[in-house]
């Protein structure tokens, strides 16, 4: 509690609000090192019923600094209400009463004259000669205020926890015995009165301290409730249940005689009832085995006529018995449990009537098998006749497509001589001059492509050879071409060669089996113009940078005579220069969550912010109220923009895609995939047709809106395409590139026209709306301002802190006038203005707490929308 931070009440009249503000500032590195919270009524929120507000804040604040000038004295509010509740906790020990004397007033007889007040001896802050001194002296009061008021809560909280403590031994005592007696309870009550401790303080204690025997007798409980549980499940207990009874009471903790308690009435009532059920049971017993051999007699006699009917049935169905029905009746004997007698006493006349009528019919069957046999006999004959006529035939087709015979033939014969039941001896007088015949000519044929086949094989061992030295020397000739292609790939991608490539190289030398001097005559005349091309750039580079460096100075020459002549002009000077001040609008609020880029519509009601957490919101700019959210992107948003008739939201992402959507129903109608990498920038061109992406994979993509079809692919930057920009009539579109250069191309014809040098990473491009001015913002923190059809540098302008760590100018924007110029940096977190024309610096705009990513200027330029990593977006007016 002595830790928590020290909450802080300014009371003000709003007529002192620029003192008010510069007093906060000086208390923030007591509220970043967490030693103090501050409450003002600006802090209220819409919406928010503000009397109710301010009084709940006055009432919880420790210290309450009145901020005295002649404004407060006049207020109603501050002097009737707030000083007037501020002096009454004051009093009562409750707060902390602070005057701050701002401005010279008489304030002698007022409520708080007898308090402390600062600056140092009371002097008013605007009578300092240094302000920054006067504050001093006020932070000076306001951190001994707040160390005393730490050591008394210091005080106070050791004071309660010794009293606590001692309450606790007292009642610990008194419940020795379980229960807290009548003279112990008034023993305690006159305690806690003499300690301070409040009824609910105690009433905690005493519950803390009874928790033992509670859970004593909840033990207790649980015995009776288990012994209950086992005597309804057995009775009397068995050994094994007994031991777990006495487990049970052991891990419950109960002595024994309070088991012995609880055991005794309900042992004795589960016996009574035991000796009852027993007896009950046994006269039971009695009359059941009574019943039993009444029924076993009658069940007998009918398992003795179902036997007679099951065995009539059988003898009827078939006779003699074969051994299957046998075995089925002799099953059906011991299945009923019948005595042997009493079976065969059923069987005896039923076997002797079937046996006389099955001898009978016997003889007949006889006569009648042996005319059956002596026909069957003859036609036997004439189908084994019929069958072997079938095998020759067969055998005579087969040996003429075929000799010698494969196993397959071999053992489809066998299998159709055995179909057709032939004898072996029979096949063979069939087969034997028919094989002898095929066997002649066979061996005839056999030496003759036996002749053949030697000479074929001759030539062809020859050809082999040949052709096999030949793929061996293509081979080694495709391994050197394959690894003269990637020699050249890597040269063309990084000269010199680092070590690891070097590695990779010698790896894959070793993997191909090429010889060193094959490699070395690859490399050699590879390395040489390498070389050569390398150290001629180095050259050309030094030279252009002196160069441009050169004709920089003269440009900074030429601009500074002009200056003068130029801001006297009117037509130049920005209809609006300075914004005063700015509504902050959040909603991104997850860990990662900065806002990568801002939109505004084009009838200035709508902003679009795409965010770090995938999303995109959709604002009202009359309300600053959050309209809806889109959701759809699976990684970081990374630029949006509106189509030209306001209808259509245009967002891309690190996911690699880009979608469109129908933001007044946040319904996505549209994804466009086919960028390698992440889509980093967006643009629509002013006749609303054709989408321009840009992307990591160095391309631009030209989009069709209609169709939502890729038209072409733009390729030309060898670095991450970082920003693309239309031009007025459209035919132009530029692009910023990490690989220090800025890309004009012609929408007819989709070729580059023009490249400009920066000398590092541009993150930014706009086009004034008369496109005759291209504006770009680099890594460096550098504006800079180029006549977009000429491609000459006009200016650069420098304003914007510079860090090697910095990612520079990453937005830049042009009013609608064409006067005004923004900028938004991320190292030092402003946005800047500057006359488009003379390159004046007009205003910097801080706020942000984090690196500014995007600005966008509102169709009527009345307002400046920017976007940050601090997740929030701020409109400036």
């Amino acid at each position: 509690m002595s830790n928590e931070s020290i909450k802080l009440f300014i009371s003000y009249s709003h007529k002192d609000e620029v003192l008010r503000e510069e007093l906060a500032t000086h208390l923030a590195i007591m509220k970043r090192q967490g030693e103090i919270t501050t409450w003002y009524d600006r802090q209220i929120g819409a919406g928010s019923e503000w009397a109710n507000q301010i009084d709940n804040n006055l009432k919880k604040a420790d210290i309450i600094l009145l901020l005295i000038s002649s404004y407060f004295l006049a207020s109603d509010y501050c002097y009737d209400i707030e000083l007037k509740l501020a002096m009454k906790r004051h009093e009562a020990g409750e707060a902390l009463v602070v005057p701050i004397i701002l401005r010279p007033v008489n304030w002698s007889g007022a409520p708080f004259g007898k308090l402390q007040a600062y600056p140092k001896d009371a002097k008013p802050v605007t009578s300092w000669a240094n302000q920054d001194e006067a504050f001093m002296s006020v932070i000076q009061g306001i951190r001994i205020a707040v160390n005393n008021l730490r050591e008394l809560r210091q005080q106070k909280l050791q004071q309660k926890e010794t009293a606590i403590n001692q309450y606790k031994k007292k009642v610990e005592e008194a419940l020795s015995d379980g229960k807290i007696s009548l003279p112990e309870r008034d023993t305690l009550d006159e305690l806690r009165d003499e300690l301070g401790l409040t009824a609910e303080d105690a009433s905690e204690i005493e519950k803390l301290a009874f928790e033992p025997w509670k859970r004593y007798e909840e033990n207790l409980q649980k015995y009776k409730k288990t012994l209950i549980k086992v005597i309804e499940h057995e009775y009397p207990f068995s050994e094994q249940t007994q031991r777990d009874l006495e487990l049970r009471q052991r891990d419950l903790g109960i002595k024994t005689e309070d088991v012995a308690c609880i055991q005794q009435p309900i042992l004795a009532q589960a016996e009574a009832n035991y000796q009852e059920k027993l007896q009950e049971e046994q006269e039971a017993e009695a009359k059941q085995l009574e019943l039993q051999k009444q029924q076993e007699k009658e069940e007998y006699e009918n398992k003795l006529r179902h036997y007679e009917q099951e065995f009539l049935k059988a003898v009827e169905g078939e006779y003699p018995l074969s051994e299957v029905v046998r075995n089925r009746i002799n099953s059906l004997q011991q299945s009923l449990g019948l005595k042997a007698e009493d079976v065969a006493r059923i069987q005896q006349p039923f076997i002797a009537q079937a046996e006389a009528q099955y001898q009978e019919k016997l003889q007949e069957e006889q006569k009648a098998e042996a005319k059956r046999l002596e026909l069957q006999k003859q036609q036997e004959k004439e189908e084994y006749e019929n069958k072997l006529r079938h095998y020759e035939q067969e055998f005579l087709k087969v040996i003429e497509r075929e000799y010698p015979l494969s196993e397959v033939v071999r053992n489809e014969f066998n299998s159709l001589q055995q179909s057709l039941g032939l004898k072996a001896e029979d096949v063979a007088q069939i087969e034997q001059p028919i094989l002898a015949q095929a066997e002649a000519k066979y061996q005839e044929k056999l030496q003759q492509e036996q002749v053949a086949q030697q000479q074929q094989k001759e030539a062809e061992r020859a050809k082999q050879l040949e052709l096999q030295k030949q793929q061996e020397k293509e081979r080694y000739g495709n391994k050197l071409r394959h690894y003269k292609q990637e020699f050249l790939k890597a040269i063309e991608r990084e000269y010199p060669l680092s070590e690891v490539v070097r590695n990779e190289f010698n790896s894959l030398q070793q993997s191909l089996g090429l010889k060193a001097e094959d490699v070395t005559r690859i490399e050699q005349p590879i390395l040489a113009q390498a070389e050569a091309k390398y150290q001629g750039k180095l050259e050309a580079e030094q030279t252009r940078r002196q160069q441009q460096q050169e004709a920089e100075r003269v440009q900074q020459l030429e601009v500074q005579r002009q200056k003068e002549w130029e801001t006297q002009k009117q037509q130049h000077q920005p209809t609006k220069k300075h914004y005063q001040s700015f509504t902050k609008l959040t909603g991104h609020s997850e860990m990662f969550a900065g806002v990568r880029s801002v939109a505004i519509s084009p009838d200035g009601q709508i902003i679009a912010s795409g965010s770090e957490d995938n999303t995109i919101k959709l604002w009202n700019l009359e309300t600053k109220q959050e309209i809806r959210t889109l959701s759809e992107h699976s990684s970081l948003v990374r630029a949006v923009t509106f189509s030209l008739d306001g209808k259509i939201l245009v967002s891309c992402s690190n996911d690699k895609s880009i979608k469109l959507w129908n933001w007044k129903t946040g319904e996505e109608i549209g994804t466009l995939t086919g960028h390698s990498k992440e889509v980093t920038t967006v643009a629509i061109s002013p006749n609303g047709e054709t989408l321009a992406s840009g992307s990591d994979d160095k391309t631009i993509k030209l989009w069709s809106l209609k169709t939502k079809q890729e038209i072409c692919t733009l390729s030309g930057h060898s670095g991450y395409v970082q920003s693309v920009a239309f031009s007025p009539d459209g035919q132009t579109l530029a692009s910023g590139g990490t690989d220090y250069t800025i890309k004009l191309w012609s929408i007819s014809t989709y070729k580059e026209i023009l490249s400009l040098a920066d000398s590092i990473n541009v993150r930014s491009v706009a086009i004034s709306p008369n496109g005759q001015t291209l504006a770009s913002g680099n890594l460096n923190s550098e504006v800079k301002v180029w006549n977009l059809p000429t491609g000459k540098l006009r200016q650069t302008l420098s304003g914007h802190l510079d860090s090697f760590f910095g990612s520079g100018v990453l937005s830049v924007a042009i009013s609608p006038d064409g006067r005004i110029l923004a900028s938004g940096c991320n190292l030092d977190k402003t946005i800047k203005l500057w006359n488009l024309a003379t390159g004046e610096l007009l205003q910097t705009l801080s706020g942000h707490s984090k690196g500014v990513t995007s600005v966008v200027f509102s169709p009527d330029g009345q307002n400046l929308i920017s976007g940050s990593y601090d997740k929030t977006i701020r409109v400036w007016y």
